[in-house]
């Protein structure tokens, strides 16, 4: 076996085992052992790190805690008090918190009946107050988020970090000098193009059983040369130029999946023409080789396309995802609380502070108690049958008041330990 060396400057000492997706966008493990401690620090510095903080909200909402402390992802907040949130209004201030209810401790001025008087670590203006509204928004700049510097270098290494563990790549080649100067940002010529293919996305990764807020990555070769694409939370694809005339006995065209719920999961393209075909012959061709998707550069991007993956981001914020081990993931979330031994407190708590998927995980183990599981069907059907009817309960407020106040807490309860328990009696596999 060849000796491994460093894929970034050739050195074979001090090599280190890093993740070749950073960890703070995902569950899923997917290391590389290619790469020396230098370089690793180096990519952590000038753009991973402001990366992970770049997505701060979105890792906080999708319920991702910091690497080893297990603590809540904090993110920055625009606050408003006593006017709305407006694209043209300036905010009153900023701060930094994990949940409402954090914001509330933290920073403001509670009476005896705990509303809100006041606020701290702000101007005089907000310390005194009377009945005050408040309102916290995370604007995003889908140019800043999605084409940054930041973000492209961080999917430029990501894929070809991707790419030498796939080919089994152990040492450094002048054929990779170009994507590698662009990482390491000796150049600014980028390698990178976005997919606009909505066939693509809708057609192809999909019916690959593809689930949103996973991430995704494909290799395959156009025109003697070799490109990797990268799904970023399945709302944007990017299209990366990783070398020219490589030759390898690898398997091309199969797209692997490294999701929110820690599982890696590999399709080929075609499983996805047998789901697909049905008798289309426009599909049939799948079968054969992976569609090449149309592609727009970064520099012509259009407004409308960054409306785009605003609306699918919002989408993957809003809802579960269907896998069941995602769920198991957020149930583990509550089991740190011990929820089934908390009052009523916890639950309002809960609700009133916006803790959106913990409110999520428990509208839905409620659902489960309610409709049961049918083991005559696949879970993956059970699953979709309980979210379809979760989201037919409402708004979290309307929750509350119809199910934990309605019929009971002790009643909300008892169903709550039926739900958590089929849960639990499901085998993974």
């Amino acid at each position: 076996m060849d000796e491994v060396k460093c894929i970034y400057c050739g050195k074979s000492d001090d090599l280190s085992i890093s993740d070749i997706i950073p960890d703070s966008i995902t569950t899923a493990k997917c290391k590389n052992n290619n790469v020396c401690k230098a370089c690793n620090n180096l990519t952590n510095s000038m753009f991973e790190n402001m990366f992970a903080n770049q997505f701060a909200f979105f890792r906080n909402q999708l319920g991702y805690t910091k690497r080893n402390t297990n603590q809540v992802v904090s993110f920055e907040a625009h606050i408003y008090v006593n006017k709305k949130p407006n694209i043209r209004t300036k905010c009153s201030y900023r701060t930094r918190f994990t949940t409402y209810k954090d914001f509330v401790l933290k920073n403001c001025i509670l009476d005896d009946k705990m509303q809100i008087i006041g606020l701290r670590n702000t101007k005089p203006i907000y310390r005194n107050l009377k009945n005050p509204k408040i309102w916290y928004v995370c604007p995003v700049n889908y140019k800043k988020l999605f084409l940054s510097t930041t973000t492209l270098r961080t999917v430029a290494k990501i894929c070809y970090e991707w790419h030498c563990k796939q080919n089994s790549i152990n040492h450094l080649s002048s054929r990779y000098n170009r994507i590698i100067n662009y990482i390491h940002g000796r150049s600014k010529n980028t390698i990178i193009e976005v997919v606009s293919d909505r066939f693509f996305k809708e057609h192809t990764v999909y019916m690959l059983g593809y689930c949103q807020g996973s991430h995704a990555l494909v290799e395959f070769v156009e025109n003697d040369k070799r490109y990797v694409l990268f799904s970023l939370f399945g709302v944007i694809w990017y299209k990366v130029k990783i070398c020219e005339y490589f030759k390898s006995s690898a398997r091309l065209e199969v797209l692997h999946q490294y999701s929110l719920d820690n599982e890696i999961r590999i399709n080929t393209s075609s499983a996805m023409a047998v789901q697909m075909g049905l008798g289309n012959p426009d599909a049939n061709y799948i079968y054969n080789y992976f569609p090449k998707p149309n592609t727009v550069k970064v520099h012509d991007i259009k407004k409308e396309d960054g409306v785009v993956w605003d609306i699918e981001m919002k989408q993957l914020l809003g809802g579960l995802i269907i896998t069941c081990q995602e769920i198991y993931r957020l149930v583990s979330n509550l089991e740190k609380d011990d929820f089934l031994n908390q009052n009523a407190e916890y639950y309002h708590d809960s609700i009133f502070y916006q803790e959106g998927r913990k409110i999520q995980t428990i509208i839905l183990l409620y659902t489960i108690s309610t409709v049961g599981y049918d083991n005559q069907n696949s879970f993956f059907r059970n699953i979709e049958t309980w979210v379809n009817e979760s989201i037919k309960v409402g708004t979290s407020v309307d929750f509350w008041s119809n199910v934990i106040v309605a019929k009971g807490f002790d009643n909300f309860l008892s169903q709550m330990r039926i739900g958590y328990n089929i849960l639990k009696s499901i085998p993974l596999s």
